[in-house]
């Protein structure tokens, strides 16, 4: 008998790591090649999804717009202490992203998480990849059928009005794991700000020296070419 049950521990061993790969060997391959500005006829629709870190006068849409060229219409759709979690005080899918899939976009980047590190947000994360999963294939589902970017947040310096660095490094591999299993790809902003606490004034909220600094990561992730701005 003890033979036996380890013959059946030994087998369930080796079946272990392919039972751990099958959810990512089932998810859709990630899309990260530059959008191709020839495939589209008119104008390029590109909707800047997030909370006031995209929705603020001077942001980081403001420069992109002023880096792409006129194919491109970038429009913001920020608001102001948006969270991913349906849970949260100002839940984006409910109040903001009815509008963005109106737009009927052909690019979308996504900066959202800030929020949902507040304490009270957070509480509630084991929902936050279901949440963040059903925005991301809600507009999947357009029939536009939009290219989508995920960006992960800044961090916080180390943060205030409840939001926290602490549990913004907790949600990235989440995040992370959203992207891949939706099949998009990430814009890694957490670690290209990391080292820059000067660009955040009030710990949270980029400076024009930290929205420039976006624009830039995601100019290069739409375009495939350094940005010179």
């Amino acid at each position: 008998m003890k033979a036996t049950r380890t013959g059946i521990l030994l087998r369930f061993a080796r079946l272990m790591p392919l039972v751990m790969a099958w959810p990512l060997a089932c998810a859709p391959a990630v899309r990260d090649e530059p959008v191709d500005v020839a495939a589209y006829p008119a104008t390029i629709r590109l909707a800047c999804v997030g909370d006031s870190l995209t929705g603020c006068p001077g942001t980081w849409p403001v420069h992109l717009a002023k880096a792409l060229d006129a194919r491109w219409e970038i429009r913001p759709f920020g608001l102001g202490g948006a969270t991913v979690l349906s849970f949260g005080d100002t839940p984006y899918a409910t109040l903001k992203l009815p509008e963005v899939l109106a737009y009927q976009p052909d690019v979308v980047v996504i900066l959202l998480g800030t929020n949902d590190s507040k304490m009270r947000h957070w509480y509630y994360r084991k929902e936050f990849e279901r949440d963040y999963r059903k925005m991301v294939a809600d507009l999947q589902a357009l029939p536009s059928r939009p290219r989508i970017w995920i960006c992960l947040p800044p961090p916080a310096f180390p943060g205030q009005w409840g939001i926290d660095a602490g549990r913004i490094r907790e949600m990235l591999p989440v995040i992370r794991r959203v992207a891949r299993r939706q099949g998009v790809p990430v814009i890694d902003l957490h670690a290209a700000l990391q080292d820059h606490p000067e660009f955040f004034p009030d710990q949270i909220h980029p400076d024009v020296r930290g929205s420039i600094e976006i624009a830039r990561h995601v100019y290069r992730a739409l375009t495939g070419r350094k940005a010179e701005f």
